[in-house]
C-alpha cells in the first residue's frame, strides 16, 4: 500500500515525460509561431513543468538532482533522439531553453525554501 501511494507522486512526472517524448519526436507541423523564439518559450515552460513534477514526486529531496538534473537530462536526450530522426533536428538552443526552465524552478524552490527557513525561525524566537 505505501508503495502504490508513493508510486502516484510519480505519475504525474512520468506521463508529462512520456508527452514530452511523443510530441518531441513526432513530424513538426508547419510552424505557426505566436513571436519570434516561441519554440524557446515552449521548452522552458515544459522543461519547468516537469522539473515542478519531479520535486512533487520526490518531495523536494535532492532538490539539485530531480529539479535540474533528471530533467535535464531527459532534454539532453530529446534533443539527441531528434538528431536522430530524419523528419526532425537538434538544436542546442532548445536544450539551452529546456535547462533554463530547470535552473528558474530550483531558483524559485531554493527561494521559498530559505524564506519558509526564515519564518519558521522567526516563529520560535
Amino acid at each position: 500500500m505505501k508503495f502504490a501511494k508513493s508510486a502516484i507522486r510519480f505519475l504525474p512526472a512520468v506521463l508529462w515525460t512520456a508527452a514530452i517524448l511523443y510530441l518531441t519526436t513526432q513530424p513538426m507541423p508547419e510552424k505557426v509561431q505566436l513571436f519570434p523564439h516561441f519554440d524557446k518559450v515552449m521548452h522552458f515552460g515544459a522543461f519547468a513543468l516537469l522539473s515542478i513534477l519531479t520535486a512533487f514526486a520526490v518531495r523536494g529531496a535532492y532538490p539539485l538532482i530531480s529539479i535540474v538534473f533528471v530533467p535535464s537530462t531527459i532534454g539532453a536526450i530529446v534533443e539527441y533522439l531528434q538528431s536522430r530522426l530524419p523528419y526532425r533536428s537538434a538544436c542546442l538552443w532548445d536544450f539551452v531553453a529546456n535547462f533554463t526552465g530547470t535552473v528558474a524552478v530550483f531558483a524559485v524552490f531554493m527561494l521559498y525554501r530559505k524564506i519558509l527557513a526564515n519564518s519558521k525561525h522567526r516563529l520560535r524566537d
